[in-house]
């Protein structure tokens, strides 16, 4: 991987469109590639030294993503011949023969360049992706609400990096609707725990509760009982997996720091 890493320094151009990893604050050194299997394309994500278990990181929080109901793509950690680690992910934005599937993240929707993906604020990324899925045959309300249940999520396991870029549309039918989630990882061991959401919800990017969610869930259209049914579903299927994090492979110091970081923010999102 490390030889790759180097060749593809040197001889290629990163396509700002495509899924791209995680991005500075945590992972500005994160080099990723497309890749060709015979299942279909997928992105090569490698793993830095300065942040160790990263893929192993990702991997398993994706994992916690789905059993916690959100959509989230098909992955898997794979090794090199030294037994060095990436994160395999497979592409929703290509059918299995390569032809593209139609998807824009929020700041190509709200007409921002890709360097505002950082001060976008979430309200605004999800009214925007919400309002394109009604005007292409979906649901706004269905959008707005499955697009809220990531951020939440993302508080939940203290994912720093949810930023314009990470949260999109695409139309793999003959509507619009959001995409599965994608880069979903615990940043706080690479940044001190001390690191907020990437973009504010109404005035917050720290310090997020069940009742700022409802009340945001409330002022993009949508019934307080429905986003505290969605919040209370979240914090239900999070706690075996917050038992879990030793399959992640961090120290046994890190791995008790995260799974109180994980439980605080568990119970923030209590009612």
């Amino acid at each position: 991987f490390s030889r790759l890493a180097v060749s593809l320094g040197e001889t290629i151009d990163v396509d700002p469109i495509a899924l791209s990893g995680v991005q500075p604050k945590v992972s500005a050194q994160r080099l990723t590639t497309t890749v060709r299997r015979t299942s279909g394309s997928a992105i090569l994500k490698f793993s830095p030294a300065r942040y160790p278990r990263i893929a192993e990181n990702e991997d398993f929080f994706l994992r916690m993503a789905r059993g916690c109901g959100l959509r989230t793509p098909t992955h898997e950690v794979v090794h090199d011949v030294n037994g060095v680690s990436a994160l395999l992910v497979a592409r929703f934005d290509r059918t299995p023969d390569g032809r593209r599937i139609p998807q824009e993240d929020a700041c190509q929707v709200a007409g921002a360049y890709p360097a505002s993906k950082y001060r976008l604020k979430t309200e605004t990324a999800i009214k925007e992706l919400s309002r394109a899925c009604a005007d292409g045959g979906g649901s706004a309300a269905a959008a707005t609400l499955e697009l809220l249940q990531t951020v939440s999520f993302s508080w939940l396991i203290g994912n720093g990096d949810l930023h314009g870029k990470n949260l999109s549309i695409y139309a793999p039918e003959d509507f619009w609707l959001p995409t599965p989630s994608y880069d979903l990882l615990c940043t706080q061991p690479y940044a001190g725990w001390r690191d907020p959401m990437a973009m504010m919800l109404y005035g917050r990017n720290n310090r997020l509760t069940h009742t700022h969610i409802v009340e945001s869930g409330e002022r993009l259209g949508l019934r307080p009982r429905a986003v505290s049914r969605m919040l209370d579903s979240l914090t239900s299927a999070a706690t075996p997996w917050i038992e879990r994090c030793a399959e992640i492979g961090f120290d046994d110091r890190t791995t008790a720091h995260l799974e109180n970081h994980l439980r605080e923010r568990q119970a923030s999102l209590l009612r």
